[in-house]
């Protein structure tokens, strides 16, 4: 069921379908890569050699891995290894959004342009004045075929300035620090054209799935529980702008859970020179932190049943679908259902995929 196709970045424009021999892939909020190999002499799956070279052609194209026709993970081109020896063309690839950790909110001669404010908006309207500026101000090679989030009144307000040099990605972080989740999700439109929509969500939300543990023949395979309090607090600090007696700060602590020996932290956000917003950085950071993390990892299956039906749709296992496991009579796990949030997917030629989970209430 998987298929996989070369895609134009800037544009979306469909190039060719193409037969990797192997690889690996990992879809998650704001990060993903993979790489895949080719076989670039195979009889009825090669192409001419100008062919292989203009599809590989690092930054101008995407290759995206499709399961049933959708769009799991698309990932532009980094780099690409040819082996003469061995016939195998191996490339490397990446989510779209690491482009803007070195995309500026100007380019080479529109420096003077580089300011950009945005005023009580949304956090969508927020991301959405962040991404128009990255793609739709520039010119031609600025663009990207981004579906942007609707524009709607808020209270976020930020201003940066061109002097600051902040990347695209400086800022999106900015907001998400806030406490919500930017995602840039890969599809089809209805002419088979790469494109990437935007979704803003604390959290984000998306398709249910619920799984039983305890069955002869389970979807769900080699789970792991591990709880892990490296990272627990008791309080958080965030250092803003300045220096010294005038530095900024924020701060947040007396949030309700265990009982633990004084664990406070500092970070560091020295763009930032709002106090209240550099409160609510503080104030994510340790609910986020409060209680220890209980990470569960698990693969996930695609069988058939008995008629060659799927049972398991891998494409809508993106980032803010809901998984509930259900457990009965284990040893160690409490009895009853635990629901999850998708934060990413992973997987490779195989039917077997690993999402990375975190527990919700």
């Amino acid at each position: 069921m998987w298929s996989f196709g070369i895609y134009d970045t800037i544009t979306g424009q469909p190039l060719a379908d193409v037969f990797p021999s192997d690889g690996r892939w990992r879809r998650a909020i704001s990060d993903g890569s993979g790489s895949h190999t080719f076989r670039v002499g195979d009889a009825g799956r090669g192409f001419p050699a100008s062919t292989w070279r203009d599809l590989m052609q690092p930054n101008a194209r995407t290759l995206a891995v499709r399961w049933a026709g959708a769009v799991v993970y698309a990932g532009m081109i980094l780099d690409s290894a040819y082996n003469r020896t061995s016939g195998t063309l191996t490339v490397n690839h990446t989510d779209i959004r690491a482009l803007f950790s070195q995309r500026l909110t100007f380019g080479v001669s529109t420096y003077g342009g580089g300011n950009l404010t945005v005023s009580n908006r949304s956090a969508a309207g927020a991301v959405r004045a962040i991404l128009d500026r990255a793609v739709n101000s520039w010119g031609s090679t600025w663009r990207l075929p981004f579906d942007l989030p609707a524009d709607s009144s808020g209270s976020l307000s930020f201003t940066w300035h061109n002097y600051e040099w902040s990347t695209i990605e400086d800022l999106l972080r900015q907001v998400e620090a806030l406490g919500y989740q930017v995602d840039l999700q890969p599809y089809l439109d209805a002419n088979g054209w790469l494109r990437w929509q935007t979704r803003v969500g604390a959290p984000l939300t998306g398709a249910q799935f619920e799984f039983p543990l305890t069955v002869d023949h389970p979807i769900v395979s080699n789970l792991t529980v591990r709880t892990d309090g490296a990272k627990q607090l008791s309080g958080c600090f965030y250092m803003g702008k300045g220096t010294e007696a005038d530095m900024r700060f924020g701060e947040a602590g007396f949030v309700s859970g265990p009982t633990i020996p004084v664990r406070d932290a500092a970070r560091s956000a020295k763009d930032v020179s709002d106090g209240d917003r550099l409160n609510s950085m503080a104030m994510t950071d340790l609910v986020e932190h409060r209680s220890p993390i209980v990470q569960w990892d698990f693969s996930l299956v695609a069988t058939q049943d008995d008629s060659g039906n799927e049972l398991l749709d891998i494409a809508a296992l993106q980032p803010g679908a809901r998984i509930r496991l259900e457990n009965y009579g284990d040893p160690f796990l409490a009895d009853g259902a635990t629901n999850h949030l998708v934060l990413g997917l992973s997987g490779d030629m195989s039917r077997t995929v690993e999402p990375e989970v975190q527990p919700i209430g």
